[in-house]
């Protein structure tokens, strides 16, 4: 998810997975067998040649490959060429939450409308032509038959339902406060709501404390067992089966752009302009490990079998990138270059999609 909104994705179908945006759900990628969705920044590597051919001037950046220079002497050589970003849909307004269903891409705009796009490009439809919620991009996620998304807009404040093929949209969980992250498994809806997160059946009706008392919960992300979320310093996990909460990680910064895999959970860490880090964590517990770090104003995070995944903004409108690293650990590798103020993530087994926010295109490159 990005800065502004939420992201995820409901159990995908086989091969396609979510993003986690910075206040974002995480939620199941079908390319793990674990959830993804969420946000996560990406750093921007210096020192080499970017896709265009301009010189990149930064101090060499994680990989020492080619990137956007973001300041310093250059003391890289010419870096791999990067391939050229292709356009799946143009004309959005602010696409975030993007999230992967089939052969479309899902996402939300700035005035609050559910829309997708074809994976192969093409015209964008709208599945929500009414704004949801007027003035931001709401979160969502999806499962084989309708997207949900947490509304904040005072007449329907909660969480709407609506068909993946589009039709009337519908408030199926009233919230006493304004939701922000939500995320779902085959039975259940789960979203923060305050100092809690709630919990109510995919069919709707009155929501119920998951667990309360949390400081500022922000990022979610599930899985077949377990629920896992962020507050204001702690990474913490509970059993959808008791709800009893148990931290993974404590004395972080900011943590958000939760994803998880079988194995691990991940998230970025830091404030994002002094310089965020991809942290990792054994599901089973154990201590936090860093995958890569000193990434500037990073946004989204998602992950696929091999690598994270993640956007970074950069320092300047025009200067963000698309970058990965492997989940095993190593040095990190650029994707894209001179990106428009990139947010929102998804991957699949093919493709790296992301929205930029400032242009409004959704744009992708191949990860093979």
């Amino acid at each position: 998810m990005d800065d502004a909104a939420g992201a995820g994705g409901a159990p995908p179908d086989p091969g396609s997975g979510a993003g986690a945006p910075d206040n974002a759900a995480g939620q199941t990628a079908t390319a793990t067998g674990g959830v993804s969705t969420g946000t996560g920044g990406a750093t921007t590597a210096s020192g080499g040649v970017n896709a265009a051919g301009k010189a990149g001037g930064g101090a060499v950046g994680t990989a020492g490959i080619a990137g956007q220079a973001v300041g310093g002497t250059s003391t890289g050589g010419a870096g791999p060429v990067l391939p050229t970003p292709t356009q799946v849909a143009a004309a959005a307004q602010t696409p975030s939450s993007l999230t992967i269903v089939g052969a479309n891409l899902y996402f939300s705009d700035a005035a609050g409308r559910i829309r997708r796009a074809p994976l192969a490009g093409g015209a964008i439809t709208e599945i929500s032509p009414v704004a949801a919620q007027p003035g931001g991009s709401p979160p969502l996620v999806a499962n084989a038959t309708d997207i949900f998304w947490a509304n904040s807009a005072t007449a329907s404040l909660g969480i709407m339902q609506v068909a993946l093929d589009g039709g009337a949209s519908a408030l199926i969980a009233p919230a006493a406060a304004a939701p922000r992250s939500l995320v779902i498994d085959a039975t259940n809806i789960y979203f923060t709501q305050a100092a809690a997160i709630m919990k109510v059946a995919l069919a709707g009706g009155n929501a119920t404390p998951f667990v309360s008392q949390q400081t500022g919960p922000t990022s979610l992300a599930i899985d077949a067992t377990n629920l896992y979320w962020t507050t204001a310093a702690q990474i913490l996990i509970a059993p959808l089966a008791t709800g009893v909460a148990t931290p993974l990680a404590n004395a972080q910064v900011q943590p958000r752009a939760l994803v998880v895999d079988s194995t691990n959970v991940y998230w970025l860490n830091g404030p994002p302009q002094a310089g965020r880090t991809v942290m990792m964590v054994p599901i089973a517990g154990g201590t936090p490990t860093s995958l890569t770090s000193d990434m500037i104003n990073a946004t989204a995070l998602a992950i696929d079998a091999t690598y994270a995944y993640w956007t970074n903004r950069g320092a300047t409108p025009a200067a963000g990138s698309v970058m990965r690293a492997p989940l095993t650990g190593g040095n990190a590798e650029t994707l894209a270059v001179a990106q428009a103020s990139p947010g929102s993530i998804a991957v699949d087994a093919n493709k790296v999609y992301w929205a930029n926010q400032t242009s409004g295109e959704l744009l992708s490159v191949p990860i093979k």
